[in-house]
């Protein structure tokens, strides 16, 4: 006999930590769970009551919002309008909760201080759902609140009294502790109908066990009513709502669409590649990338270096990072796939023809390109040690991973375009000749994909015996010193020949950050990554532009050294882009699928202390472990969990290193380690990992896809390749990429006769807790980081200097300041 599984529907109202708690609701209960966006009915209510039919109970999500807006909300409101046979179980968890106690005469306003990322301790009451529960600690993610008649402590009596201005809802556990806002009402019931609701989240890494017990006790309490109340369910398969299929046309269209292309590739002869990776295995000690790459000789005018290796002490970086350097060869018979968010359109290119060799159709899901291309050249046998083996190898920017949540910006890189050609937003090259250096071991592995490439790699051999010997090494060494960054300036200078910034204007970011801090207050985000684009203007030189970017790369790798480096020189038809990055941030890495299923890591940080005088690390410590930091990270790290249980599925998502302190060059840097392994039988890949992931996490805040709309609105302009990231998919089926933070890039379109400009990205996570001073001095920390290589140092400026627009304007900040103070007064305390 079957036994027939319950079902769950869970409305998402576009939140970041959505797949989580249907994680939590699969691991916990034995029941399906089908997920439909809380917009999917919101004008047709008679059909949103039909779907519910297929359900035995409902879990109303978090989201961004407020309650009493409709649009917020969506077809959630429907559920407390059931009546009769219809009406079903419901939980509601923040916005939900919220939604539910206003629907039945509670008011919903905002805290004096929003609780994002908080952990506050829970006083249930020993009754309904919360029988026999102890005190439990839970994380908040809120900015209103039910406002009832609260009772002022714990000892009032009876804080479980149903209120009259409210009769219908009954309060079930409160946080008494919260000494700015006063009690705050964290779950609560219909009387009557078997709705329920949470003000926390149970599926945070950071609530406890008892917090996330609340799922089961919940569900056994809707099974008793559903006993007691029984209701005719359909047990038909559940019809795919109106998004869901286009969601599925669009991927059949896009897959179909881009593994025809892949056919027509076939033929390219730069394409051929052998499915056993050819190579040798050398014992070179203390060899470095930048020596590597100089002692093959690389003239060509295109450049893929991703470089580690161990600090100036001679360790690596830390246990797990900085063993690896690539060096791959790139000429001019290799393959660039390019992809526009503009046109929307995938791109073959080669440098060998100056022309496009394919051109993909419209509206080709890029990632689903990627995937058909990397399993068109996959190798399965080569050194297991050796990370990369060959594959593609560039970036991807922030505009392209905003096309993955859906969300346009309105200006992207196009903005900036030669030709008809607009810049690509995706940018890799097919690197099949490569040479990687393993820092811990000191071996080196020669490597090509191409058939019958076993000349190229012993020249490769005799090459690096030859020129590394000790006359060659002392030689290389001596060149590849470091330029002397101790002059320093800021203002410009004309009759100088040292590059010239403009610092980013402390009013106007400081403007931005009150605007973030407001948006957070209405609910509208948790956390937003604010940041800003800072122009560097170099004079000519007569160096290429290789050997100019080569340059300035090294004197990055002194000044700020971090285990992600990398250096990237890629074209396109008819420019080029120079990528120096001192990145100290991996975005996503993932393992071949090999007898092991493959393990995907990401390691976001949120929280930096710059390093300078008078910081030692036991005051980082102090700064780092504070509530505002520990929220950042926490935000991030429940954000990037929800982007890898949409892919790797519920129990195979953990939490190996939580808000961790990690030390390097310039900064000491608050990490987070979130893993998870990829079902073998699920067909899925780290490339479904990826676009799932982007934009990273930590450089737009949360929940992701509201924090970009709020932000594309705040900043001047696209970020372009700064927020995206860069790194490599292998042809075993492995891959890495870094965040770009810690970057310049130039493109060579904007250079003039005076010279080049190169532009650097820098921000924070602004938080309801931020202080504007606060924040404007990390962005600029985190900006004088990367503009150390150029013997730049950005500074807030004096006031004395300021014009009297400037002053108008400070006097507007202080004003708006406040009031926000006023209005607000526990928001500095």
């Amino acid at each position: 006999m079957d036994i027939i599984r319950k079902r769950i529907l869970y409305i998402d109202a576009y939140d970041s930590f959505a797949n989580n708690i249907i994680a939590l609701l699969k691991t916990s209960l034995d029941i399906d769970v089908e997920v439909i966006s809380h917009d999917e009915y919101t004008s047709r209510e008679d059909e949103f009551h039909q779907y519910l039919g297929y359900f035995d109970a409902v879990v109303a999500g978090p989201g961004p919002g407020d309650p009493n807006c409709a649009e917020d909300v969506g077809s959630i409101r429907y559920l407390w309008r059931l009546q009769g046979e219809d009406i079903l179980p419901v939980l509601g968890i923040c916005l939900g909760f919220q939604d539910m106690c206003q629907a039945f005469g509670a008011k919903v306003v905002r805290l004096d201080m929003p609780r994002h990322g908080v952990v506050s301790e829970v006083q249930p009451a020993n009754m309904d759902i919360f029988q026999g529960f102890p005190k439990f600690t839970v994380t908040n993610y809120h900015s209103l609140h039910i406002k009832m008649d609260n009772p002022c402590s714990a000892a009032d009596l009876d804080p479980w009294s149903i209120r009259q201005s409210c009769p219908q809802v009954r309060p079930l556990a409160w946080d008494f502790k919260d000494s700015r806002n006063g009690p705050v009402l964290l779950a609560a019931r219909h009387t009557e109908k078997p709705f329920w609701g949470v003000q926390y989240h149970p599926e945070s890494i950071c609530t406890d066990d008892v917090g996330n017990r609340i799922i089961s006790s919940w569900w056994k309490s809707a099974m008793q009513w559903l006993n007691q109340n029984p209701r005719r369910v359909n047990r038909k398969p559940v019809p795919r709502s109106w998004n869901q299929r286009k969601l599925d046309e669009y991927q059949h269209m896009s897959s179909r669409l881009a593994a025809s292309h892949i056919d027509q590739l076939k033929a390219v002869e730069a394409l051929k590649s052998t499915k056993t990776v050819q190579g040798q295995i050398l014992q070179l000690p203390e060899l470095t990338a930048i020596e590597l790459y100089q002692a093959l000789n690389l003239s060509d005018d295109e450049a893929i270096i991703l470089r580690s290796g161990k600090q100036a002490d001679g360790k690596l970086f830390n246990e797990e990072l900085g063993r690896f350097s690539i060096v791959g060869i790139v000429d001019q018979d290799a393959l660039h796939i390019q992809f526009s968010v503009h046109s929307q359109q995938v791109n073959i290119f080669s440098r060998k023809t100056r022309d496009v060799v394919r051109q993909a159709a419209h509206n080709v899901d890029v990632f689903a390109y990627l995937e058909e291309f990397m399993a068109h050249i996959h190798s399965n046998q080569g050194a297991s040690e050796s990370p990369f083996w060959g594959g593609l190898a560039g970036f991807i920017s922030y505009e392209a991973g905003l096309r993955t949540i859906n969300t346009h910006p309105d200006c992207t890189m196009e903005s900036s375009t030669r030709g008809r050609f607009v810049r690509p937003d995706v940018n890799l090259v097919l690197v099949q000749r490569s040479v990687v250096i393993d820092h811990f071991t000191d071996t080196v592995y020669v490597q090509s994909i191409r058939p019958e490439d076993d000349e190229w790699i012993q020249h490769t051999i005799h090459q690096l015996r030859h020129h590394l010997d000790l006359a060659s090494r002392t030689a290389i060494q001596m060149a590849t010193r470091m330029p002397n960054t101790n002059s320093i300036t800021n203002k410009p200078n004309h009759s100088s020949p040292l590059p010239q910034t403009i610092t980013p204007d402390w009013i106007s970011y400081t403007t931005k950050i009150l605007a973030c801090e407001s948006a957070i207050r209405t609910g509208s985000s948790y956390e937003l990554c604010l940041t800003s684009t800072t122009p560097i203007h170099t004079p000519s030189t007569h160096t290429t532009p290789l050997s100019s970017g080569l340059t300035l790369f090294k004197s990055l790798s002194h000044t700020n050294s971090a285990p992600f480096s990398a250096f990237l020189r890629i074209h396109t038809p008819n420019d080029a882009i120079t990528i120096a990055s001192s990145s100290p941030e991996r975005f996503l890495s993932w393992s071949r699928p090999t007898t092991k299923p493959s393990t995907c890591q990401f390691r976001p940080i949120k929280g930096t202390v710059r390093k300078g005088p008078g910081i030692s690390r036991a005051d980082a410590e102090t700064i780092l472990n504070s509530s505002k930091e520990r929220a950042e990270n926490l935000m991030i790290t429940d954000l990037i969990r929800h982007d890898l249980h949409g892919v790797a599925g519920p129990g195979n998502v953990r939490v190996s290193k939580l808000m961790q302190i990690e030390e390097y060059a310039t900064v000491y840097q608050l990490v987070s380690v979130i893993e998870g392994a990829l079902p073998q039988d699920s067909g899925q890949t780290g490339i479904d990992v990826l676009a799932s992931s982007l934009p990273p996490g930590s450089m737009t805040g949360a929940p992701k896809r509201r924090s970009c709309e709020i932000l594309s609105m705040l900043e001047d302009g696209p970020r372009g390749i700064y927020s995206g990231v860069l790194g490599y998919l292998d042809v075993g089926g492995g891959g890495d990429f870094s965040v770009v933070i810690r970057t310049a890039c130039r493109w060579d379109g904007d250079s003039t006769e005076e010279g080049d400009v190169w532009t650097v990205g820098a921000g924070g996570a602004i938080t309801v807790q931020s202080e504007a001073e606060d924040e404007y001095a990390e962005m600029l920390g985190k900006l004088n980081s990367t503009l150390g290589a150029f013997g730049l140092k950005a500074e807030k400026g004096d006031r004395e200097d300021w014009t009297k627009e400037q002053r108008e304007k400070y006097g507007r900040l202080v004003k708006m300041e406040r009031e926000m103070n006023e209005r607000f007064p526990g928001r500095r305390k």
